[in-house]
Parts: structure tokens; sequence; C-alpha cells
């Protein structure tokens, strides 16, 4: 379990030498992590800029087929590797429009 304190009870909350923190987790027979309020909104505010940083490259990244036909629908195949066309509008790859 983690259990999150105020900065300022934090070495309350452990006690002396770990005593309270040993104490309660043998009372709740559970492994208990302290942590500290500023340490865990630190941790919070990093995940979600990674986590906001990998949803960037997640949209970045289109591997559908490039080609639109005259109605204005794109193809919903997806690319060949190393192109950026499907096996049926590979042909489009190398003729201009």
């Amino acid at each position: 379990a983690t259990v999150i304190v105020p900065d300022a009870q934090l070495s309350l909350a452990i006690g002396k030498e770990g005593q309270n923190a040993r104490l309660a987790a043998r009372l709740t027979g559970w492994h208990i992590d302290i942590k500290s309020a500023s340490i865990v909104s630190a941790d919070m505010l990093q995940a979600s800029e990674r986590s906001f940083i990998d949803d960037e490259e997640a949209e970045e990244v289109d591997t559908r087929c490039e080609h639109v036909s005259a109605d204005g629908i794109r193809c919903r195949n997806q690319a060949r590797p190393g192109s950026c066309y499907c096996g049926v509008h590979a042909a489009d790859e190398e003729s201009p429009i």
C-alpha cells in the first residue's frame, strides 16, 4: 500500500528509525510505502507529460494508404512498408497526379 502524507508529517509517519512504518506494516500485514505529497505530485506530473508525449508520437504515425479517390474518400488500407500506398494503389506512387 502507498500512503501519501503531507510534507510536514512525513517524519512523523515514518517514526524514529522507521518504527511507526514497521508497526503499521506488522499490524496490517501489508508492505507500506510512505511518500510525501510533493514527491507524488511531481511523479504524477512527469507521468502525465510522458503520456502526452506518447499520444503525440502515436498521432504522427499514420500508416494508411495516401490514395484519395475522385470522390475525396481516402483509402482505408494500410500502406506497404516503405511506401505511402497499399498494394492496390501502389501504381499511383510512380505516376504523377
